[in-house]
């Protein structure tokens, strides 16, 4: 139905359809892979997430600051890194610096920030950048 309508009612540009595409795709293609992994796994629903912090706000309110300031207190927080975000199965290893995902997520930033090269005016971009 997204497809559809990304189709017919957004207008979009040739290149517009095939980062579309893309996007649609590789979503569609995680969920899958995490309710695979979550019929493979179903003790990961006895794991316990005690006193979640949401960082939530206002484009232009703080709230990146805010996210990367908690996320440097390792013992209480983690943020997940922008790799991990676009990439989330198979769980990710924290800190990893090897993981495949990671070039993927690296190329991905880098032709977005072709298509927008003033984007870096608002955030610095990188596949490690937590979000």
């Amino acid at each position: 139905m997204m497809k559809i309508s990304l189709r017919e009612d957004a207008k979009l540009n040739t290149l517009g359809k095939i980062a579309m595409n893309t996007v649609v795709s590789d979503n569609l293609k995680a969920r899958l892979n995490i309710i695979g992994y979550r019929k493979e796994h179903p003790d990961v629903a006895d794991y316990e997430i005690k006193n979640p912090v949401f960082v939530v706000g206002l484009p232009r309110s703080g709230t990146s600051f805010l996210l990367h300031v908690l996320a440097h207190d390792d013992l209480r927080f983690r943020g997940m890194r922008f790799w991990e975000l676009n990439f989330p199965y198979p769980p990710p290893f924290p800190n990893s610096t090897t993981d495949s995902r990671i070039m993927k997520s690296d190329f991905n930033l880098g032709a977005y920030k072709s298509l927008l090269p003033n984007v870096e005016a608002l955030y610095t971009l990188t596949y490690y950048f937590i979000h």
